[in-house]
């Protein structure tokens, strides 16, 4: 069988089962809730749970996050659902692990089509295109390093009000530290601290340096997903001291 009869095939599979995810689904939201026909039958409604009660649960300081980026190359997030046939080759061969494949992250037409999802030492390489290279349906284009190095697949959003340089009076510089366009850059705070600060917000692609290293990550500082990629502008040469981050971050 060709490498076109199996991208068909797996194509052809994979719509089906979206069809049977998307039955399941309905059949599931015309089930009745639990406690609605008690309160439309009169009685008192049911006690929402306390979740400052429930082991670990979200804290109201925690910043909004939007959905998970998809790949560098992959142009617009319609353009990849259509074309991206969740082979799971790119997850698979990803150096630094920040490929998986998604749930419901960007919607059920991109049931287990792959994301970028940072965490320790997971992020998007700026020196790799190496789900590029392996795509084998060119889902992910053939953009040259060069082209992927200014291409922004999202955005950092920094809530300076989280990061403990500020929040705790500690001396830090991770996320700068990571960023490998200079789109983040330690500015003075306090005698002996500075704070981190996005002084360059055009170079930022969303590589995810800075959140896969911020020892408060997704709060302090997150990604947001661009859902049409766009063309970042070259970095600027930013001369950062190294900042030495010890029992967190590494």
């Amino acid at each position: 069988m060709s490498s076109i009869d199996m991208s068909t095939t797996a194509q052809m599979g994979r719509r089906q089962f979206l069809k049977l995810m998307h039955t399941g689904l309905v059949a599931v939201c015309t089930l009745p809730l639990p406690g609605l026909s008690t309160a439309a039958e009169g009685g008192a409604p049911p006690t929402p749970p306390n979740l400052l009660d429930t082991p670990n649960a979200p804290t109201t300081s925690a910043s909004p996050k939007g959905s998970a980026p998809i790949p560098p190359g992959a142009g617009s997030l319609k353009a990849f659902r259509r074309t991206c046939t969740a082979c799971q080759l790119c997850v698979s061969q990803c150096p630094s692990g920040v490929l998986r494949p998604a749930f419901l992250d960007n919607g059920i037409a991109g049931f287990m089509q792959p994301v970028l999802k940072y965490g320790i030492h997971h992020f998007c390489d700026y020196q790799c295109r190496k789900c590029i290279e392996i795509c084998p349906t060119k889902a992910l284009g053939t953009m040259s390093l060069a082209e992927k190095k200014v291409t922004r697949i999202g955005i950092a959003k920094l809530v300076i009000d989280e990061c403990i340089v500020k929040k705790d009076n500690k001396a830090c510089g991770a996320c700068a530290e990571h960023c490998p366009t200079g789109a983040l850059k330690m500015v003075p705070y306090k005698p002996g601290i500075t704070k981190p600060e996005i002084v360059h917000k055009e170079a930022c692609i969303g590589c995810g340096g800075c959140e896969s290293i911020c020892p408060v990550r997704k709060i302090a500082i997150y990604i947001d997903r661009v859902d049409i990629h766009e063309k970042a502008e070259k970095p600027k040469v930013v001369k950062q001291e190294k900042i030495e981050v010890e029992d967190f971050g590494f």
